[in-house]
């Protein structure tokens, strides 16, 4: 992946707080580089140690989609249909006990975004706001 110049960096962050601002209950929006695991751009409602919790959202993303196990299943998969690719993985969701989980991969690239919000907030919109993000997405990272 290219980097990012400084005019694309504030449009990507500037979608990631379009993105946690668009529904509420969202907690926290970030575009992540499946390459290595940087954090692109990221969105806190609550400005609270933001560093750790990009560090964080970077390591569970990374875990989730790039963990050996993950690769083990995409193995097993691939070799019964006969297929090979890459990020078989493109939607995650997660509910634990106070708040919703929402990774979401772009295909054909290698960037992830990930939404947090909390557990009384409208799965169904949630997800329609990550797919509508997505051509935006594309379109300052390409």
């Amino acid at each position: 992946m290219k980097v990012l110049d400084l005019n694309k960096v504030n449009d990507i962050e500037s979608l990631c707080s379009k993105l946690t601002n668009s529904i509420d209950g969202i907690i926290s929006s970030s575009i992540v580089n499946l390459q290595d695991g940087s954090i692109l751009a990221s969105s806190f409602k609550d400005a609270n140690n933001i560093l750790e919790m990009n560090k964080n959202i970077s390591s569970a993303t990374m875990e989730i989609l790039k963990s050996h196990s993950a690769q083990n299943i995409q193995k097993c998969l691939d070799v019964k249909k006969s297929e090979s690719g890459v990020n078989h993985f493109k939607e995650i969701f997660i509910s634990s006990t106070n708040s919703l989980f929402f990774i979401r991969v772009l295909e054909n690239t290698d960037i992830a975004i990930f939404v947090i919000s909390n557990k009384a907030s409208n799965q169904g919109l949630i997800w329609s706001e990550i797919k509508m993000s997505i051509p935006k997405i594309r379109e300052i990272v390409n």
